[in-house]
């Protein structure tokens, strides 16, 4: 076989040159990469009905959590988040107690299985965020109004608060991967903020769904890597890159 001669040679070697670099997702990880001040961690819906063993939701979630340390994980990475000055928010689930502001008719899924375990309903336990990470009296950590959609940007403040705090690059974890997870970091990706998939951090139904939204969908709006890497890059609470 005979290779193509000059420009026609470099040519065919720039298209090979940028397939590789489209498929290639394995970009070294440097410590302080991130600085804190521009650097968020969102939680979604870490609270009691999907987190804890006695909450409602817990049975969809719960091997997950098992499997991936999820809980463990994520205790530590609030706790080093907050101590090196990254602003943490909550995004929360909560419904009126007849789920008046829904619209049953609607075939989607997501609402018929909230209603059917009776979830999220107000002055519940289930509400709280999950005890290890609950906010205490000295946390500057912010919990946003409760929403009924999936994503994290709709029906809250969140878009402007990250973008009056002069926040760029956002980690993400929580419940459910691939449900409301994926749909705040695609909204976050969509809406110009860097995003950081914190794998090791959330749960799906099963290992299969974990690993179809890592592999198929939060790829494509950010970067997945584990708690421990994602804090690695964030600089010192001074902020300084």
């Amino acid at each position: 076989m005979k290779l193509p001669q000059g420009s026609s040679f470099r040519a065919l070697l720039g298209i090979f040159a940028l397939t590789l670099g489209v498929f290639s997702f394995s970009s070294p990880l440097r410590a302080a990469d991130l600085n804190p001040k521009e650097t968020a961690l969102i939680l979604v819906d870490y609270q009691n009905e999907f987190a804890a063993e006695t909450g409602k939701l817990n049975g969809i979630v719960k091997d997950e959590i098992k499997r991936l340390n999820v809980h463990g994980n994520t205790t530590e990475l609030v706790r080093q988040a907050r101590q090196k000055g990254v602003l943490v928010v909550f995004v929360v689930s909560e419904y009126t107690a007849d789920y008046r502001e829904l619209d049953m008719s609607n075939p989607g899924l997501f609402h018929r299985i909230v209603t059917r375990f009776k979830a999220f309903q107000p002055g519940t336990s289930g509400v709280q965020i999950y005890e290890s990470i609950r906010p205490g009296p000295n946390d500057r950590d912010i919990v946003l109004r409760p929403r009924a959609e999936m994503s994290g940007f709709k029906g809250t403040d969140l878009n402007y608060i990250l973008r009056s705090k002069g926040i760029r690059s956002v980690g993400i974890a929580g419940f459910v991967t691939n449900i409301c997870v994926e749909a705040t970091a695609r909204d976050a990706f969509d809406f110009g903020f860097h995003v950081y998939n914190l794998v090791d951090a959330m749960a799906a139904k099963s290992k299969e769904h974990q690993d179809f939204a890592e592999g198929n969908n939060l790829s494509y709006v950010g970067r997945n890597l584990s708690s421990k890497d994602f804090l690695a890059m964030i600089g010192p609470a001074g902020g300084a890159k």
